[in-house]
Parts: C-alpha cells; sequence; structure tokens
C-alpha cells in the first residue's frame, strides 16, 4: 500500500466523511485583521481552487512556455508570497530572522535565474528530432 492510501483509510476511520460537521460550512468566520465575516464553505473553495487548482495549472503552463528548470526556479517563490500575503492581508507577524530568510532565498532565485539565463543555450538532437 501507498503513503496515500494508508494516510486515506487512517482519516476515514478517525474522522468518517457523515461525522464531519456539514452545517457549520455554511456559517461565517471572521477573516483575518479585515474586519469581515467570510463563509467557511467559501473559504474552503477558495483554498481548493487558489492553494491546489490555480498553482498547479498555473506550473503547467509555465514549464510548457519557459522550460521544466526556469519554471522549478520560479515555483520556489511561492512560500515568500505566501509569507508576505499573509503579513499584508491577514495580519500576521514575521520576526526579522524570517524577513531575513525571505530576503536570502529570494536573492539565490535571482542569482540562480540570471546564471541559468547566461548559460549557453545547447541543441540536443533529441530535441531536434535528430536520431542520437
Amino acid at each position: 500500500m501507498t503513503p496515500s492510501t494508508v494516510a486515506a483509510v487512517s482519516w476515514t476511520l478517525v474522522a468518517p466523511i457523515w461525522r464531519w460537521p456539514w452545517d457549520s460550512f455554511g456559517g461565517t468566520i471572521p477573516f483575518g485583521d479585515l474586519d469581515a465575516e467570510v463563509r467557511l464553505g467559501g473559504l474552503l473553495v477558495a483554498i481548493v481552487v487558489a492553494g491546489t487548482v490555480a498553482p498547479y495549472a498555473l506550473m503547467v503552463m509555465a514549464v510548457g512556455r519557459i522550460g521544466p528548470t526556469a519554471a522549478g526556479v520560479t515555483g520556489m517563490i511561492e512560500p515568500m508570497v505566501a509569507a508576505v500575503v499573509g503579513w499584508m492581508l491577514l495580519g500576521q507577524s514575521l520576526a526579522a530572522i524570517q524577513v531575513a530568510g525571505i530576503a536570502i532565498a529570494l536573492g539565490a532565485l535571482v542569482t540562480a535565474e540570471i546564471a541559468r539565463s547566461r548559460m549557453p543555450h545547447v541543441v540536443s538532437p533529441v530535441s531536434e528530432g535528430l536520431p542520437p
């Protein structure tokens, strides 16, 4: 059995879907420090779409457009963007060490992307449709 299967079976035993508090998904909850209330069900849909579906679709499109290496390097900014958005929209705090870490990681990503763009483009016989 794969780890995903074990996890799915385990969580089904611990919290079966028929015991979920479905009525609470229609309720509202506070949204960060914005003095706004959002529906829990709508927030869950937004999390699924904005946190999983959209990033996956964008990454697939990016690989086709800029190549797998550049897409992988660019995808590394996702945790930094999430931290900054959490700070800006939800009022979460960032410690000085976290801000320093974001700056270092962003600098490393920019350096890697500059180095990658300066590398000479090598045409492989396979990509040109020639026999190896």
